[in-house]
């Protein structure tokens, strides 16, 4: 059995104050709580860049969810890149509550997995090849520590050498994931869908229209042994229907998996179990879709 991850509800962040170290006036830091990837917030610079969000107090008697991930969506940063979150009870972050520093890719190939690239076994990408299999990419960190969705938040993004002379990031998620098991035996596709069209000249010469390319996952599963993970994971999804935006992360515990199909989009169809029970084995289909 494998858990898959889904992240989903980043409503508090998205209804937060932010603040930038730095911003191009025309790609401001509040794009990043716009759910199209394309519109970035992008900074001036390459160095120490960072965003804060103020995610205000719970008033009497609210609860508000755990953050126990993080992720960038669309970001520019290189294999030298880092990302640092932090976390605070005031402004000033003079007492951090929560202080982890990642890879702003982190490896590729994990251990057992085997290796390519430039940088052989040691499970990374050379720049060129980065370039190529992850142009849109989703990077999920796993924070270590978990607090309630409070405070201050600071995500400070590092990439001195970056040859485009800016950072920018087009989706930031300050969530939690939920977890749900899945088995191997059944089968699993990873595909795609091309928007992009070809027509022809009087004379012959073929024009491309060249539009985003889709990843599609598709993939079927048991019922859950773990009744509470089950409901919780269906009933968001029903919540919600088609219209919400998450990300599916299915093989977290496989690097190089995890790398090429973690996705950040939508759901076409929502999940059907006939019956859900200890002991009891159903099969549903999910299909996801990227979100351009």
């Amino acid at each position: 059995m494998m858990n898959l991850r889904a992240i989903w509800d980043n409503r508090v962040f998205d209804a937060a104050t932010l603040a930038a170290s730095s911003a191009v006036a025309s790609l401001p830091v509040t794009n990043l709580q716009d759910r199209l990837r394309k519109r970035v917030w992008r900074t001036t610079g390459p160095y120490a860049e960072s965003v804060t969000a103020n995610l205000g107090t719970p008033a009497a008697g609210e609860s508000r969810p755990f953050i126990n991930c993080v992720a960038l969506i669309n970001h520019n940063l290189t294999m030298a890149g880092t990302i640092r979150v932090q976390a605070s009870a005031t402004s000033d972050f003079a007492a951090l509550l929560l202080d982890e520093t990642f890879d702003a890719w982190g490896d590729i190939i994990g251990a057992g997995e085997g290796g390519f690239g430039g940088y052989g076994f040691g499970g990374r990408l050379t720049p060129a090849e980065l370039a190529l299999v992850a142009p849109d990419n989703v990077r999920v960190l796993y924070l270590a520590g978990t607090l309630e969705a409070s405070g201050y938040w600071r995500v400070i993004l590092d990439d001195p050498a970056n040859p485009a002379g800016y950072l920018q990031v087009g989706r930031l998620y300050l969530s939690y994931y939920d977890e749900a098991r899945y088995s191997f035996a059944h089968p699993w596709s990873l595909g795609g869908i091309d928007l992009s069209s070809v027509t022809y000249t009087d004379g012959g010469q073929p024009w491309t229209d060249i539009k985003p390319f889709q990843t599609q996952l598709q993939f079927s599963w048991e019922g859950f042994a773990d009744l509470d993970k089950y409901w919780l994971f269906f009933i968001h999804i029903r919540r919600v229907g088609l219209a919400y935006d998450w990300i599916i992360d299915p093989f977290p515990e496989a690097v190089s998996a995890r790398f090429f199909t973690t996705l950040y989009g939508r759901f076409t169809t929502i999940p059907q179990f006939d019956s859900v029970a200890h002991n009891v084995s159903e099969i549903g289909t999910i299909t996801f879709l990227e979100s351009l």
